[in-house]
């Protein structure tokens, strides 16, 4: 515990970064770790914000109870078999689904909607865990939904709902391409994240699906090995640098010059929001990639893509990492949050200000999730004053920044990975 009296110690004196670890002077109490953890995460942010705040735009202002309308009449499934069951596509095939359900309690969670939702109680939740929990087949671990054998589940949506009403995954994920993979005999094995580190051919599009499944299987590793399974550092080491060995030296970006600008911003966006805003970690070429953004913004890119709902939070991300991990460019990278704020409110909202009732004439509330997110993470850097649309990178639990644990991982300038223990060194985040 003698790292956490110096990690406190150092956190106070300095609030700028963690330096070289510092004896407390006195009686010191053993903090809290989830409550050092939030105090970081939040000198993360506030020293990363704009100086000065300014007024919430108007338009922002508005969104929660248009949202909160759109939310009941376009998604919610009034007769399903249990509590909160709500559809993806309004006028797609599907009554409900895990990316409709899981969205719309999220919503309701984020923005104190549970007024306008059916009433929850202890029963409904216990048969809405099980109900979730009855979609893993027992003999691989998948998940699989019972009226649609052939459909593909996406999984991290399922255990998130069987994690909010209480519960956990019944049995272990033995044959997933999503997260880590278990043995007969409960040990990890590591023999698909090494492969699809290595040699996936999705990382040739930019590694969107492969950046975001392998990203998260090292995260995944990085937990065990803080559970106390060391055996396990070599398999993250290599896996990681096989990671980094995708990412482009000239760009800051995932892939090959030749993939395209939105699958390149999409695998990038995957690796770095686990391997930052989870683990804490500064990767290699961070400068490039504010360059490729800000030229990206000059150039006017961000109207050839647009169109696709991710583009938005993929750059705001990306954005909120340099932000917090350096002052290169700084005031450049406000104004390119700017640009992506004012591509949304024209290309996202309809004339009167209903939040993504135009897309193609219909409404996918994963889309709304995701344009609601990046606002609420621009606004964020930008100090908008009493924004109703909170920065998830502060108030989400997931975004840890890698702070509380006794193992961390550090990449050089070479892409070359080394796992310490955090009583023997630590790590600089800003430049």
């Amino acid at each position: 515990m003698n790292y956490l009296y110096k990690y406190f110690a150092a956190l106070l004196f300095l609030t700028i970064c963690i330096t070289s670890c510092v004896e407390p002077e006195g009686e010191t109490s053993v903090p809290d770790i989830e409550s050092l953890r939030y105090v970081y995460r939040k000198s993360m942010i506030e020293r990363a914000r704009r100086d000065s705040a300014v007024e919430t735009p108007g338009w922002v202002k508005q969104l929660p109870g248009k949202f909160a309308k759109v939310l009941v009449e376009y998604h919610l499934y009034k007769e399903g078999p249990v509590w909160g069951l709500a559809k993806r596509y309004p006028h797609g095939d599907l009554p409900f689904d895990e990316v409709g359900s899981k969205f719309l309690i999220d919503f309701a969670t984020d923005y104190n909607l549970w007024d306008k939702l059916p009433p929850l109680d202890k029963k409904k939740k216990e048969e809405a865990l099980k109900f979730w929990q009855s979609w893993q087949d027992p003999v691989s671990g998948n998940f699989i939904d019972p009226k649609h054998p052939k459909r593909i589940v996406n999984e991290k949506f399922v255990k998130g709902l069987i994690h909010w009403f209480g519960g956990e995954p019944l049995y272990p994920l033995k044959e997933t391409q999503q997260s880590l993979a278990i043995n007969e005999e409960g040990t990890v094995n590591t023999k698909i994240f090494l492969e699809r580190t290595k040699n996936d051919p999705d990382w040739e599009k930019g590694g969107w699906g492969v950046g975001s499944h392998t990203a998260k299987m090292a995260k995944e590793l990085w937990y065990k090995i803080n559970e106390g399974e060391t055996e396990l550092i070599p398999g993250l080491k290599l896996g990681m640098e096989q990671i980094l060995e995708h990412q482009d030296p000239v760009s800051g970006l995932w892939g090959p010059p030749e993939a395209s600008l939105l699958g390149r911003l999409g695998g990038t966006l995957k690796v770095m929001a686990r391997f930052y805003h989870g683990m804490g970690i500064k990767v290699p070429y961070s400068k490039e990639l504010a360059n490729t953004i800000i030229k990206c913004n000059e150039e006017g890119e961000w109207n050839s893509i647009m169109d696709d709902f991710c583009t938005p939070v993929n750059v705001t991300i990306l954005i909120s990492y340099l932000l917090e991990t350096s002052d290169y460019r700084k005031e450049e990278l406000y104004k390119v949050l700017e640009s992506i704020l004012e591509g949304i409110r024209c290309h996202w909202f309809t004339g009167d200000g209903t939040p993504l009732k135009s897309y193609n004439n219909e409404n996918d509330i994963g889309l709304e999730a995701t344009i609601i997110h990046a606002i609420g993470i621009a606004g964020g850097y930008l100090n908008w004053k009493d924004s109703p649309i909170f920065n998830d990178n502060l108030e989400s639990s997931y975004e840890q920044r890698g702070f509380g644990y006794k193992y961390i991982v550090k990449v050089n300038d070479n892409g070359k990975v080394e796992v310490y223990d955090i009583t023997q060194t630590n790590t600089a985040y800003r430049d």
